[in-house]
């Protein structure tokens, strides 16, 4: 039996490559990082930083929503449920409640980044700085 769907190689990928803590799955800063080179819109990064630290760098293309907004919640659920998503703060902890948050609500495909952006940065992957 031949699988067509094409997110099917993406989901088999994150699956090979994560570790579940606390009911929530995380991807390796590595693993997670082939998704840009895919410019894949069935994927989807979330900083989850304040504005302050969004603007001075950032994963490229990732979606900011602060985790202290009064709006975070609302922000965070209307995120697409058919899409792969990428959650990721300055270690890891709030990524960690809001993968948890999302699964609540019904999201299948959510994953924390292993070591968040402080993790991403050490590893000297991508980045987007502001050109202030």
């Amino acid at each position: 039996m031949k699988i067509n769907n094409p997110i099917f190689p993406i989901i088999a990928l994150l699956m090979s490559c994560t570790t579940i803590t606390l009911g929530v799955s995380e991807v390796s800063p590595k693993s997670s990082m082939k998704y840009l080179n895919k410019s894949s819109n069935e994927v989807i990064f979330v900083d989850l930083r304040s504005e302050e630290d969004y603007e001075i760098s950032h994963i490229p293309g990732a979606l900011h929503i602060d985790y202290f907004s009064p709006n975070y919640e609302v922000e965070l659920i209307n995120i697409p449920k058919n899409k792969i998503i990428v959650l990721y703060c300055k270690h890891g902890l709030r990524s960690k409640n809001a993968a948890k948050l999302l699964k609540t609500r019904g999201f299948r495909k959510v994953y924390s980044l292993k070591g968040g952006f402080m993790e991403w940065e050490k590893l000297g992957l991508p980045v987007e700085r502001s050109k202030k």
